[in-house]
């Protein structure tokens, strides 16, 4: 729903004016200012989506608006100009239908059919709705291939080469962190910072392996246990590339955090239910 809103706020806004605060440097930011964050936080809100077209059965209204909001989302994702935005998409669509993988080509063909239909009405000359604002800037991006973060990669290296224990000393009066959630925790904070983000991270593997068992184990929670995993896979794999994992409350980190304690109810379900029966076949009914 998040990502819903974002997509509709932005809209709006660049139906009014579409450089006011959507678009910097020709890709969409949107109200984070920053195109990356928006595509991360845009392929955070697709597991969700891709829960609600999966369990909504029945074709209707409500089924092509589901349609609807998978096909702006990925519009959004693909203005963002951002490769890492749709890496993580990508492996939450491979994630979620990790075990049915003709139904994500089914999806995928379905997708296309719908973007070849209204992407001539989206982008018309080569501009985005007949605005003044060139397509090609953001396709640009998904052709090249220079690695924008290498120079920031080698630097954040050294740094965590230079001070492994504690990490470079602190410059100016506050910390700076690159573009990947791990080296930037190495160079700022050396080991003592990088062994606990391990350690949360095999947490979070943990939890994503507990909830295919889970999801073999009773196929009705197939769909909720498949909509944890794809997020935190998506979400651990954007971190390579962004260091949001290093916030101290941005939405990416209480994104993560909502989606650790939806795969943590699902756990306690099992138990109750098994808590349940064990109860009917010791004290019958």
């Amino acid at each position: 729903m998040a990502s819903v809103i974002f997509i509709v706020l932005n809209g709006y806004q660049g139906a009014v004016n579409l450089y006011a605060i959507t678009f910097i440097s020709g890709r969409l930011s949107g109200t984070t200012a920053n195109p990356q964050q928006a595509a991360i936080f845009l392929a955070s809100g697709v597991p969700c989506l891709m829960f609600l077209f999966e369990s909504y059965k029945k074709w209707d209204w409500i089924k092509a608006m589901l349609v609807g909001c998978l096909v702006l989302t990925a519009l959004a994702l693909f203005l963002t100009g951002s490769r890492t935005g749709i890496l993580t998409a990508l492996v939450t669509l491979m994630m979620f239908y990790r075990t049915n993988g003709g139904a994500m080509v089914r999806l995928g063909l379905f997708a296309s059919v719908v973007l070849v239909v209204t992407l001539p009405f989206l982008i018309q000359d080569g501009t985005l709705l007949g605005a003044n604002y060139d397509i090609n800037m953001v396709a640009d991006r998904f052709t090249s291939g220079e690695n924008t973060r290498a120079d920031v990669w080698s630097g954040m290296w050294r740094a965590f080469s230079n001070n492994p224990l504690f990490g470079a000393p602190l410059q100016g009066d506050r910390l700076g962190y690159g573009e990947n959630s791990w080296l930037a925790a190495g160079a700022a904070l050396g080991l003592m910072g990088f062994i606990p983000l391990v350690l949360f991270t095999l947490e979070c593997l943990k939890m994503m392996l507990d909830l295919n068992g889970l999801s073999k184990r009773h196929p009705k929670y197939f769909l909720h246990c498949s909509t944890v995993i794809a997020a935190l896979a998506s979400l651990l794999i954007g971190s390579v590339f962004e260091a949001f994992l290093l916030g101290n409350l941005s939405s990416f980190v209480l994104t993560l955090l909502i989606y650790l304690s939806l795969g943590q109810y699902l756990m306690e379900v099992e138990k109750r239910e098994q808590a349940t029966l064990q109860h009917y076949a010791i004290y019958g009914g």
